[in-house]
């Protein structure tokens, strides 16, 4: 976190809510001001250096076909969960990493956001 937490071009989500920790699973990060196609070539970029990521929520509710049809919901009925959707990336984590690795995955991120117009 700490290697990460210095890219101003992402927030880092919390990893717990005070009375709970998070188990670590993945490391999911928000690219501030990013649409889903900038996230998408900058997925490539971290593929193409051996850092697999994944997104979790590709589709926020609102463009689920049922809800979208059953009650017109739009982008605008959940933000958040929209935001989410278009501009989170999981990276990962866990004890197989090195510090060596981490600081490698966050070095590669900060250069695929500067890079990736």
């Amino acid at each position: 976190r700490k290697q990460l937490e210095v890219i101003d071009e992402i927030e880092l989500l919390g990893s717990g809510n005070g009375t709970s920790q998070s188990s670590y699973y993945c490391l999911s990060v928000i690219l501030k001001d990013t649409s889903a196609a900038r996230r998408a070539d900058i997925i490539r970029s971290l593929n193409g250096q051996g850092i697999g990521t994944s997104v979790y929520y590709p589709k926020p509710v609102p463009h689920m076909a049922y809800y979208r049809e059953m009650y017109g919901y739009t982008d605008r009925d959940f933000p958040v969960a929209s935001r989410i959707s278009y501009q989170s990336i999981a990276l990962p984590v866990g004890p197989h990493l090195t510090e060596d690795d981490m600081a490698y995955i966050a070095t590669c991120l900060k250069k695929a956001i500067r890079e990736v117009q």
